[in-house]
């Protein structure tokens, strides 16, 4: 079990993400958004570790807030969040507005078969 702390009165939920790639491993700041499907990194930061555009293993239409738009999937060698380490994890590739200040969105993809109690009242993360 793996406590994160994060300001339940405004702004996203915020946690640190540990993800290794062909340069290395990298540190992020990631939002959790329950009603993504899916988690999304910043083209930005997958081209820091290492991955390029030709490692894509699939061209994919995802749905934004206001429209239909083409978006890379890779797979990742690795990635670290709260204590839990999912290996081989399909995540989209997109450009994230830069007034979101989050290097990517950690979705229910990295969270299925897992509890996870996000607590506003004390500004707590727990993942079991």
């Amino acid at each position: 079990m793996t406590h994160n702390q994060f300001n339940g009165k405004h702004g996203l939920v915020l946690v640190n993400v540990s993800i290794k790639g062909k340069n290395g491993i990298g540190v992020f700041i990631f939002a959790i958004d329950t009603g993504a499907t899916t988690s999304l990194i910043n083209q930005d930061v997958l081209e820091s570790l290492g991955y390029q555009k030709t490692d894509a293993i699939d061209c994919i239409n995802i749905t934004t807030g206001s429209r239909i738009e083409k978006a890379q999937l890779y797979k990742i060698s690795s990635i670290k969040v709260l204590g839990l380490t999912r290996k081989n994890l399909k995540v989209i590739s997109h450009k994230l507005p830069y007034t979101t200040f989050v290097d990517g969105l950690l979705g229910l993809d990295f969270f299925r078969n897992k509890k996870l109690i996000i607590d506003f009242s004390k500004g707590n993360i727990t993942l079991e």
